[in-house]
């Protein structure tokens, strides 16, 4: 069977390495990634990205084939048509797809509310890499703190995802991430904390620039490779995702993995995986005086912190991708190929 990726190295594609790494080693069958999907015949063929599927390849696919489509995050009420334009797809795609994968229980009932069939729908989360992503030592923490200029009596506040519009400076919000509240949250925190602001990501322009106004001191980081960024999250006292929509994000179960407590509003995986007040806080889309004090609480209580670093690396603990592989293998791919 072939996993489907972009041509770039983004998180796409390191998932379906992750996926298809565990089938191979734990189910024993032919498993591999893939970038071209002309060609293939009588396989079952997993489309990690959606744009690759529904831009082109719902055309270009052979019928013989066993289709699955990976839909992460996307609502009607989103103001660019090009979202529009993958949901009117997906509409006419749906009898051509074998399966469709969602990785959050918002994904899936916006699925259902779209005409999908509940039975073609497999929800699985995405899972995160616990050999990589793992807490450090203080010396670590220390070492990297004072290698990023962030002081010791600071509280670090992290954000590592792409908010901007376009691959350039990102000086245009990409407000579907939350930019403009994760801007609002800081000023509340930041009246009442010292604050150091880590980012790392393209496009972040327009935090930056509005960190500049605000006065809250930061550093940012445009890093090349995925795992680099373990080490930043590291340094992180809080995490905030500030997002109106998420398939993920990703910083949920990585920061959790790394010991880091999370704050984050009602999007894609968080309202599955994070327990309020006991492995995170998760507050209602555009609510920045709950994000600011829910941060705060973390802040002002270390043992809260400790209390959520811990519980969270419990959850972090059911989703390595040797798991979420296995239930791709065993709800997915497993009944195609026996069919």
């Amino acid at each position: 069977m072939y996993y489907v990726v972009e041509g770039k190295d983004w998180a796409i594609a390191w998932d379906g390495k992750y996926i298809a790494h565990h089938v191979r080693n734990l189910a024993g069958i032919r498993c591999l990634t893939t970038r071209s999907y002309q060609g293939i015949v009588n396989q079952v063929v997993h489309f990690g990205s959606r744009n690759v599927y529904l831009s082109g390849g719902i055309d270009q696919i052979h019928d013989s084939n066993k289709v699955v489509l990976y839909w992460t995050h996307g609502n009607k009420s989103d103001a660019k048509a090009e979202m529009s334009h993958m949901i009117d797809r997906l509409s006419e795609a749906v009898h051509r797809v074998h399966k469709i994968v969602t990785c959050s229980t918002i994904g899936q009932e916006r699925l259902v509310s779209w005409g999908v069939p509940e039975s073609q729908i497999a929800m699985i989360p995405i899972g995160v890499d616990l050999s990589i992503f793992h807490p450090s030592v203080p010396a670590q923490r220390q070492q990297m703190r004072e290698r990023l200029g962030i002081p010791a009596d600071a509280i670090c506040v992290g954000s590592f995802q792409k908010d901007g519009e376009g691959w350039g400076e990102g000086n245009e919000p990409k407000l579907v991430k939350g930019p403009d509240i994760f801007l609002a949250t800081i000023e509340k925190l930041a009246a009442k904390h010292k604050l150091h602001v880590l980012l790392t990501g393209p496009a972040r322009g327009y935090v930056k620039r509005g960190l500049d106004r605000l006065g809250v001191p930061y550093h940012h980081t445009f890093l090349q490779r995925y795992h680099d960024v373990v080490p930043y999250y590291h340094c992180l006292d809080v995490y905030l995702v500030t997002s109106r929509d998420e398939g993920g994000p990703k910083a949920i179960l990585e920061g959790m993995a790394t010991g880091v407590p999370i704050v984050s509003t009602r999007v894609g995986m968080a309202s599955d995986v994070i327990r309020d007040g006991e492995n995170g806080f998760i507050v209602e889309v555009e609510d920045r005086d709950g994000l600011a004090k829910a941060a705060s609480k973390l802040i002002d209580s270390p043992e809260l912190r400790n209390k959520f670093a811990q519980n969270g690396l419990a959850s972090a603990s059911e989703h390595d991708w040797s798991v979420t592989a296995m239930r791709y293998y065993d709800q997915i791919w497993k009944p195609l190929l026996s069919n």
